[in-house]
């Protein structure tokens, strides 16, 4: 039924991958060390645990998948040779690559992979929800692997792409603090809060592969260090890059700049169940009062589109056209706050960071514009390096950043479903949980776009996030440097690996 691929649901309108190495098709090179800057410390070296982009990078040079994701969004062989679903559906064969080595010279097996999976489903890790439609695993012999559903699930071969989803050795007890992969590099050094060195692996099985001899993350909470740095040299690669950072590379000829449209959005996460937000039209009235045109103008500096609080971009075929564009509108936040119990108006603490491009800015945005609907903000600043682990997921009205998910069920179901990993907004409602279990499993195509366009209605209605914004996300790239794997699929570097410098 669903032989090696689950295409109709692919997203073929996003068939973009960003690369510098556009240029001459010449020979790569062998040797040298990248040198790649994150915004902000790895706080777990776990997978199932990963929440930020250092780590998923991490994942995908340490690691590998059973599957990895082609540039048009396809899956294709990783770990796994080759795979089929059952006519019904309810499960899946995967015959693994045989010969594959983990970094200390052992083979890989389907115990391995039985494991990785059943503990990716155990409560508490950021991937339950991603694989809650898997029942079970089970090894049919020492190169075959079982997956039994408990719902069909045509997305799997795609979903098992996800570096949250990368495979462990089953025998490794201590993989948290002294990693051991099959992927292209092995760890080398770890300074906790500064920096990780990721060797070669001469032992991988993609032959000829990787170029490099080493990768080393550095992290740089400050951004001004972090330009500071790639206009001097001292890094290759800058992350998370600023829209005003542009005009500085645009005069120095040995940087440029990558794009990547509609790659990530700014939210303002609001805690459902808390005072005011629980009513609904507090979260409306915050919503009518925010320019979203005018915030993509002057915070992203037009790097971005505006959006109506769906954290699914227009260009993905699934995205429901017929919402418009929430434009600002006073009078109908006013009428919105006399209504819930607050004409005399409203004061709210809105935290927020410099930690990622436009966080601060929407943040400084919506404080101006929320006060001529009688909505007082005071904005907390919290310093990059505690944000995320301080203030995210703890405080109930809060600007954070995420990558944009292209597969509907990923974009939906861990933010939004009573039972997502990622629900910090604490949202419930039945309606949206029945929707998006129908959708997960729905086989035709344009009825499950109908079921993700009454998602997206339930989302501009109920406003459990307000997403004002999709912002290009930018990369500075010191010129000789060859850099693949920026693809826009969430979470998906995995072709970092083929980058390259030149002599």
């Amino acid at each position: 039924m669903f032989k090696r691929t689950s295409s109709i649901f692919i997203i073929a309108a996003l068939l973009v991958v960003v690369s510098i190495d556009a240029k001459a098709q010449r020979a790569p090179s062998y040797g040298g060390t990248l040198i790649i800057s994150g915004s902000q410390p790895m706080y777990s070296l776990d997978p199932t645990a990963a929440e930020h982009d250092e780590e998923y990078l991490f994942a995908d040079l340490v690691y590998s998948n059973l599957t990895k994701l082609k540039s048009d969004y396809t899956p294709e062989p990783e770990l796994a040779e080759n795979w089929k679903s059952s006519k019904s559906g309810d499960h899946w064969i995967f015959e693994l690559r045989k010969g594959v080595k983990w970094h200390n010279g052992k083979e890989l097996t389907a115990d391995d992979v039985v494991y990785s999976l059943t503990r990716a489903k155990q409560p508490g890790t950021t991937t339950q929800s991603l694989i809650k439609a898997i029942d079970s695993v089970e090894a049919l012999d020492q190169y075959t692997v079982k997956i039994n559903m408990n719902s069909v699930y045509p997305d799997i071969p795609s979903t098992l792409a996800s570096p949250h989803l990368s495979i462990l050795p089953k025998w490794n007890k201590h993989f948290a603090t002294v990693p051991i992969g099959t992927g292209p590099f092995k760890v080398s050094q770890i300074i906790p809060g500064e920096s990780v060195m990721v060797s070669k692996f001469d032992g991988y099985f993609e032959k000829g592969l990787p170029y490099l001899d080493a990768i080393k993350l550095v992290f740089h909470p400050d951004p001004a260090a972090t330009i500071a740095s790639l206009l001097a040299g001292d890094i290759d690669v800058a992350w998370n890059g600023r829209p005003e950072w542009e005009p500085l590379i645009k005069k120095n000829p040995n940087v440029e700049l990558l794009k990547a449209p509609g790659f990530a959005h700014n939210c303002i996460e609001i805690m459902t169940d808390r005072k005011p937000f629980d009513d609904v039209r507090v979260r409306q009235a915050i919503a009518y009062t925010i320019d979203r045109e005018m915030l993509v103008a002057t915070v992203l500096i037009g790097h971005g589109i505006p959006a109506s609080d769906s954290p699914m971009p227009p260009a993905n075929p699934y995205y429901n056209s017929e919402i418009p564009l929430r434009k600002q509108d006073y009078k109908k936040a006013r009428s919105l706050l006399e209504q819930a119990g607050y004409s005399q108006g409203l004061k709210l603490t809105l935290f927020t960071s410099e930690s990622r491009a436009g966080q601060l800015g929407t943040a400084l945005a919506l404080q101006d514009m929320a006060k001529p609907a009688g909505i007082e903000i005071k904005v907390v600043n919290v310093d990059p390096s505690r944000f995320w682990s301080d203030t995210w997921k703890k405080e109930p009205f809060l600007v954070s950043n995420w990558y944009t998910r292209f597969l509907p069920n990923e974009a939906f179901w861990p933010y939004f479903h009573s039972t997502g990993q990622w629900n910090f907004a604490h949202y419930r409602n039945r309606k949206m949980d029945e929707l998006l279990e129908k959708a997960q499993s729905e086989t035709d195509i344009e009825k499950r776009k109908k079921l993700y366009k009454e998602v997206q209605a339930i989302l501009y209605n109920d406003v459990p996030w307000i997403v004002t914004h999709f912002r290009s996300a930018l990369w500075g790239i010191r010129k000789g440097v060859h850099y693949e794997g920026i693809r826009l699929y969430p979470t998906n570097f995995n072709e970092v690996y083929k980058s390259w410098k030149e002599k």
